[in-house]
């Protein structure tokens, strides 16, 4: 079993194995399965909304209007599985029968989608680490956009495909008939990798990289198409499915559809994040304490000097610290209440460390891991205990100094370059009396 548990362990420190283990951790350590089953059950009721809000937008476009059928068609052919064809019809219903509504009924469904779009926003921002979503016009003005532009970019994708792919020309430029259908194949995949890449993009109250996006974008496509191709191959081997369900058998197969589908958006966002955060190996072995107190000192600092820092060029400034760690220590910090992610992925301090202290750091940090896991409480068992309990206790009454002043004195030491010579920062050891004091 142990050999069993080096090899696991030599195979997820091999970069492409430990960026994926990576990716997977961080999905779930973000919670992002329940937030892809809140988005689910979600849909349900925001879909129909979705669509009359699209069907309304292309209706005030000239060039767009009268396409509504044809796009209906397009996705529902190539973006969900076999079964959800036979929920179309009623969806279209629905829609149309939505759009008669007052202008208090269209208000609701507005605020139906947009409260949709808010819940994709809070778990964008959770995976990238952003503590506050955006409030009052900024969040209204991202909102509408996604709405109205949203249907004018699809619209204006499946016209421009639809009229490339009436081109005689492109019988010469691609003389084969299987490569034809190769390449039209893949404009489904293009167009959703698009659609995933600006949803990285713009959503997170944060800056993503373009090419990071981009690159999650397309690898969410194509987990979407192999997710479809996989759907629709069930349908087809289970045919006893739909005899005993039978009209009913589409709903449990969309419904599922529809979780798978916001699974893989949300591993998708894993993706682009862990492409900034992620560094495959390890640089130098330090404690969990002095990193963080790294960490700290440099935040410390620069805001002394009324300096603010990207959370991404901050990180790169400490090379030992590699990015699961940073992850771990910075949402310790932040649960502590020590230090904030702001939306324009910056990270600041924003307690006085005059008036905190090491022991508290150790405590809020570490605390619950101080207590002895032992089986029995007598004899030797006991003994153990009360002497751990003192020195501990005797630790903290030595640590209560506060960080400005172990940071100030460690500068007056000139032991402030550890960023320079790979050295960390840790608290300043006096000898008094034959005993270590801080």
């Amino acid at each position: 079993m142990d050999k069993l548990k080096q090899y696991y362990h030599r195979i997820i420190d091999d970069t492409p194995f430990a960026f994926i283990h990576y990716v997977g951790a961080s999905f779930f350590r973000h919670e992002s399965d329940r937030a892809a089953f809140y988005l689910a059950f979600t849909s349900l009721f925001a879909v129909v909304p979705i669509m009359t809000v699209v069907y309304s937008i292309l209706a005030l476009i000239p060039e767009l209007k009268g396409m509504e059928t044809s796009m209906q068609d397009f996705v529902f052919e190539h973006f969900v599985p076999a079964t959800g064809s036979e929920l179309q019809d009623y969806l279209h219903n629905f829609s149309q029968q939505a759009s008669n509504l007052t202008s208090v009924g269209v208000v609701m469904l507005f605020v139906t989608s947009v409260l949709m779009l808010r819940k994709i926003e809070t778990s964008f921002n959770t995976i990238w680490h952003v503590s506050e979503s955006r409030k009052g016009i900024n969040g209204f003005l991202l909102y509408w956009a996604l709405l109205s532009l949203g249907p004018v970019l699809m619209g204006g994708a499946f016209a421009v495909s639809s009229y490339v792919a009436s081109l005689n020309i492109i019988y010469d430029i691609v003389p084969l008939a299987g490569t034809k259908r190769f390449v039209f194949s893949l404009l489904p995949i293009f167009m959703s990798g698009i659609a995933f890449a600006l949803a990285y993009i713009a959503i997170p109250n944060t800056r993503v990289p373009f090419l990071h996006g981009i690159a999650g974008g397309l690898v969410a496509a194509v987990l979407f198409d192999l997710a479809r191709r996989a759907v629709t191959l069930f349908v087809s081997m289970f045919p006893t499915y739909q005899l005993v369900y039978g009209a009913f058998a589409a709903v449990p197969i969309f419904l599922i559809w529809i979780l798978v589908s916001w699974n893989i958006l949300l591993i998708g966002a894993e993706i682009v994040q862990a492409m900034t955060s992620f560094k495959g190996q390890r640089l130098h072995a330090t404690s969990s304490l002095g990193n963080i107190l790294s960490i700290l000192e440099s935040l410390y600092r620069m805001q002394a000097s009324g300096h603010v820092t990207e959370e991404v060029v901050f990180q790169q400034k400490m090379p030992w610290i590699t990015s699961r760690e940073w992850e771990n220590y910075t949402d310790i910090l932040v649960d502590i209440q020590l230090v904030r992610r702001s939306g324009e992925g910056d990270i600041t301090l924003i307690r006085d460390l005059h008036k905190y202290t090491l022991a508290q750091l150790f405590m809020d940090c570490f605390g619950d891991t101080m207590a002895l896991d032992l089986h029995k409480k007598s004899g030797w068992h006991k003994r153990v205990s009360q002497l751990h309990e003192r020195g501990v206790g005797e630790c903290l009454e030595r640590w209560q100094i506060n960080l400005a002043d172990l940071f100030d004195t460690s500068a007056d030491n000139g032991t402030s370059e550890h960023a320079q010579s790979g050295s960390h920062p840790s608290p300043v050891i006096e000898e008094k009396g034959g005993k270590s004091e801080v």
